[in-house]
C-alpha cells in the first residue's frame, strides 16, 4: 500500500501538447495523434499516454505508450489501472521496461519488440536503379503476398502518400509505401522485395528514394518501425541515416 500512495504523489497528469514540449519526443510528434486520448502522465523524465485504440487498429483498447527508465515506468505501470479504471488491453513499452509490466495479470502477450527510427538527412539515391511510381494496386498485393505477407500496409488504405518500387522483366520486384500519420508526419512502410531478386540493393534504392520524397513533401522527419530481429533490415536503415529513438516491445491481449 505505502507503494501505491508514493507512486501515485509522483504522478503529473498533462496535457498531450505540454508533454511533446517537455520532451520533444519524436514518437509523441509524428506517431500519436490526439484522437482518441484517455491521458498522459509522467513521472520524473518518463511518460505514459492512453488512447482508446492502439498505433494500429488492431491493437485492444485501451492501449498505453509508457517509454522512459525503468524505476519511473514501473511507478507508472502501478498507477495506470487506476488511472484509466481498466487495465490496458495493449501496451508498447520501452524494452527495458517491459520485465515490469504485469503481462500475465493484465492477460497480454507479445506482439513485437522494434525499433522506432527517424532521419531528418536525406540519404543518397542510387543511380543504378530505376525507382518509379507504382500504381498497379494488384502487383503490390501479389508482391507483398509473396514477400511480406505480415506489412501493415496495403493499397486502398487511408494516409498513403505514394508507393514507389523497382520493376525487372518479371514484373514488380521491389516496393515500398510512404505514408502520412495523423499528425502530419511521414513515415515508410511495407519495404518488400521478391525473393527472386533479394540482396541486389533494390530494398535501399526504394528506402532511400522513399525518405527523399517525405523529406520533401512531407514533414522535416521521416519515421519508421522495424523488427528487431531483422537484421538485414537494421542494417540497412542504419546506413541510410535513420538513428534509433526508441527500443520497444508491444503486447496485447488476444483479439
Amino acid at each position: 500500500m505505502r507503494e501505491t500512495v508514493d507512486n501515485a504523489s509522483r504522478l503529473e497528469a498533462v496535457s498531450l501538447e505540454t508533454l511533446r514540449e517537455q520532451t520533444s519526443d519524436p514518437f509523441l510528434r509524428w506517431s500519436v495523434p490526439d484522437t482518441g486520448l484517455l491521458g498522459a502522465w509522467r513521472v520524473g523524465d518518463s511518460f505514459a499516454v492512453a488512447r482508446t485504440r492502439g498505433l494500429r487498429v488492431a491493437m485492444p483498447a485501451p492501449w498505453v505508450l509508457m517509454l522512459g527508465e525503468p524505476t519511473d515506468v514501473s511507478a507508472l505501470i502501478d498507477e495506470l489501472p487506476q488511472q484509466l479504471g481498466a487495465v490496458p488491453g495493449g501496451v508498447t513499452v520501452s524494452a527495458s521496461a517491459y520485465p515490469l509490466v504485469p503481462a500475465d495479470q493484465w492477460g497480454l502477450r507479445v506482439r513485437g519488440r522494434w525499433d522506432y527510427r527517424v532521419t531528418s538527412s536525406a540519404p543518397a539515391t542510387s543511380e543504378d536503379v530505376r525507382v518509379r511510381e507504382v500504381d498497379d494496386p494488384a502487383a503490390i498485393n501479389e508482391l507483398l503476398d509473396a514477400g511480406n505477407s505480415d506489412a501493415h500496409v496495403r493499397p486502398g488504405e487511408p494516409r498513403i502518400h505514394s508507393w514507389l518500387g523497382v520493376s525487372d522483366d518479371e514484373g514488380l520486384a521491389c516496393v515500398g509505401a510512404l505514408t502520412v500519420t495523423e499528425n502530419g508526419g511521414a513515415h515508410l512502410r511495407g519495404i518488400t522485395t521478391a525473393p527472386r531478386v533479394r540482396r541486389q540493393g533494390l530494398a535501399w534504392a526504394v528506402s532511400a528514394a522513399l525518405t527523399v520524397r517525405g523529406l520533401r513533401e512531407v514533414s522535416p522527419e521521416v519515421a519508421l518501425g522495424v523488427y528487431t530481429d531483422n537484421a538485414a533490415a537494421l542494417a540497412l536503415y542504419s546506413r541510410l541515416g535513420y538513428t534509433r529513438v526508441h527500443h520497444l516491445v508491444s503486447a496485447a491481449r488476444a483479439s
